[in-house]
C-alpha cells in the first residue's frame, strides 16, 4: 500500500517525539505526508526539514479536540492530494497525580485531547478509507493502555479509552469485511518530553508531595529501556505491512500484562506496580 505512487499518511501529534518520526519515516519511503498539530512553529519546522529533503508535505495546523478542525484536515488532505491511505491518531499530552488530586479540568483536558482526539480522527478519516475500501489506521495508546501504576491515573484512563475504541472499531471493520485496517500503537518509554511533562504536570498544590514522589519513581522505573522515536515508527511501519492490530514497541514490558490478566482471572488482587 504504501510502496505504491502518491500514497498519502496524515499524522497528528507531528510537531515533535514520535509524530515526526512518523513524519519522517513516512517521507523515507516516498509516501506524501499531511503533518498536523497545535504547535503551529515547530509543525511548520518539521515540514520544511522535509520539504528540503524533497518530500511532498502538507502542514495543517489543527487542534484534534475539535471536531470541525480535523473535519477541515479531512477536507485538506483530500483537496491537496486526492487521497488517503494511512492516519495516525498520535496528539497526546500527558497529565499525572493521585486519582482524588487531579482537577475536573485537567480530567477533561486529557480525555478531549488523548481520547476524543482519536475519536475525532476515527469519525473525520474511517469514513474516507472504508469508501475506498483500503488503507490503515494507526492510533497512539500506550503501555499505559495495558497496565495501571498509581499516580498516573488520568494518563491510563484516556490511553485504556483508546485501547478499547480501537479494538472495537478494528471488530467493526472485520465484521463488515472492510480491507481497512487498524493498529494500536502501545509505546514503553520513548525519548521524548513526555516523561518531563509527566513529572512537571503534578501540582505541589493538590497533596503533600506523594504524587510528585510516585510519579517520579514511575518515570525511573521504566526509563533505561527507553527507545529512540525512530524505532517506534519502524514499529508501525511493521505493523502497517503485516495488518497487525497491537503493536508493542517494547517486548519485555508484555510480561506486565499477562500478570495484570492473571490477577483478574483468578481474582488475585494485584501489587503497587509500576509499570
Amino acid at each position: 500500500m504504501l510502496d505504491e505512487p502518491r500514497s498519502t499518511a496524515v499524522i497528528t501529534g507531528a510537531a515533535g517525539g514520535i509524530g515526526s518520526a512518523l513524519a519522517r519515516s513516512f517521507a523515507e519511503k516516498g509516501t506524501q505526508v499531511v503533518l498536523a498539530d497545535l504547535d503551529e512553529v515547530s509543525l511548520e519546522q518539521v515540514a520544511t526539514h522535509l520539504s528540503d529533503q524533497g518530500a511532498r508535505v502538507l502542514a495543517v495546523p489543527t487542534d484534534v479536540t475539535a471536531p470541525g478542525s480535523v473535519e477541515r484536515l479531512a477536507e485538506r488532505t483530500m483537496s491537496h492530494f486526492g487521497g488517503l491511505d494511512v492516519v495516525c491518531n498520535n496528539a497526546g499530552i500527558v497529565i499525572s497525580g493521585m486519582t482524588w488530586s487531579v482537577t475536573p479540568g485537567e480530567w477533561q483536558r486529557i480525555m478531549s485531547v488523548n481520547f476524543m482526539g482519536v475519536v475525532n480522527g476515527i469519525r473525520s478519516f474511517v469514513p474516507i478509507l472504508r469508501a475506498r475500501n483500503r488503507g490503515h489506521v494507526v492510533n497512539t495508546a500506550s503501555m499505559a493502555g495495558v497496565t495501571c501504576g498509581p499516580g498516573m491515573a488520568p494518563y491510563a484512563a484516556s490511553k485504556h479509552a483508546v485501547v478499547a475504541v480501537s479494538e472495537c472499531l478494528y471488530k467493526e471493520l472485520l465484521a463488515e469485511r472492510s480491507a481497512v485496517r487498524v493498529s494500536i500503537l502501545c509505546p514503553g518509554m520513548v525519548e521524548t518530553l513526555m516523561p518531563a511533562r509527566a513529572l512537571s504536570s503534578v501540582d505541589p498544590a493538590h497533596g503533600d508531595g506523594a504524587s510528585a514522589a510516585l510519579v517520579d519513581k514511575a518515570v525511573r522505573a521504566v526509563s533505561p529501556g527507553a527507545i529512540a522515536p525512530e524505532r517506534v515508527a519502524d514499529c508501525v511501519q511493521d505493523a502497517i505491512r503485516t495488518g497487525r492490530l497491537w503493536v508493542f514497541t517494547h517486548p519485555e514490558r508484555v510480561a506486565a500484562i499477562t500478570e495484570r490478566a492473571r490477577d483478574m482471572v483468578e481474582g488475585r488482587n494485584p501489587g503497587a506496580s509500576y509499570v
